[in-house]
């Protein structure tokens, strides 16, 4: 199954429907207080921008502030972060930006004595207003099985699922409320190239479906980066480059950063590589 094609998402949670969104975010910087050298800065000045049907890949080497900079996007960390974030050109609203908002951690903890449909039920008892008829909540689980190929594993217990089946269901337990922005943080760890490439599939149609999908990703290969559409690249918690994706070759290529010729481009788009700090372009 390692090349089929995503299946088209049902009605229920297929297109989203609402207008089209904006993150914008100038100026963030978050700095970790030491108890006796001072601060020590993570994030520098970061400024990007994430559009609804846009799926946006944040590179960089270990160290660089990825995951502190998903952190402080998806408004899980405050504490100590400064800047500007606006949705659709007015202040974020931290309170409903969660609800309308999903964040899926590199580890995501599941009940191991629950089947794949039991989690999802859960989930959705969870989630969804008390209202909600079973009938409503039912087919809102077999969507997301449909959607997320889960549909051999419906009945497996988590504890029996692989690495690729563990992934799709932490994507699956957030989709019961239909969130117009997800944030991702290494959703390809642990997996290989196979596994690693139909979850991006899956991510890529989430996004394409109108979604502001945003994941941390680490070294992908260049099969996996061609999937995604927009590439925020990190440094010393520096943004080197913000935009699209085929165009970050080109922009490296105008300050004299020429990628070689079957060099891997997300390898070759992480410092080390490139030498100096380019000024971002907004995506």
């Amino acid at each position: 199954m390692a090349d089929n094609a995503v299946q088209a998402q049902p009605n229920g949670l297929g297109p989203q429907k609402q207008k089209a969104l904006e993150l914008h975010f100038s100026q963030v910087s978050y700095s970790l207080k030491g108890a006796t050298k001072g601060s020590t800065p993570i994030i520098n000045e970061a400024c990007g921008v994430f559009k609804s049907g846009r799926l946006t890949a944040i590179l960089g080497p270990s160290g660089a502030g990825k995951s502190t900079l998903l952190n402080a996007l998806a408004g899980f960390k405050l504490q100590g972060v400064t800047g500007q974030f606006l949705l659709n050109g007015r202040p974020r609203d931290i309170m409903s930006f969660r609800k309308m908002s999903a964040y899926i951690a590199q580890n995501f903890v599941m009940l191991n004595l629950l089947t794949v449909e039991e989690t999802l039920r859960v989930s959705t008892d969870l989630k969804m207003p008390s209202s909600t008829a079973a009938q409503e909540k039912q087919k809102i689980i077999d969507d997301i099985i449909d959607i997320l190929q889960l549909q051999s594993c419906r009945r497996t217990l988590v504890k029996n699922l692989s690495g690729g089946e563990h992934k799709r269901l932490s994507i699956g337990i957030e989709l019961v409320t239909n969130p117009p922005i997800m944030f991702f943080d290494e959703p390809t760890s642990g997996l290989d190239c196979v596994g690693s490439y139909q979850v991006i599939c899956h991510l890529q149609r989430l996004a394409h479906d109108g979604r502001i999908v945003v994941c941390v990703v680490h070294q992908p290969g260049s099969r996996l980066f061609q999937l995604f559409d927009d590439v925020l690249v990190l440094a010393h918690g520096e943004v080197l480059y913000a935009g699209e994706q085929r165009e970050m070759l080109p922009t490296f290529a105008q300050s004299g950063h020429i990628c070689p010729q079957y060099y891997n481009p997300a390898d070759f788009g992480i410092p080390g590589s490139v030498q100096s700090v380019l000024h971002h372009r907004t995506l």
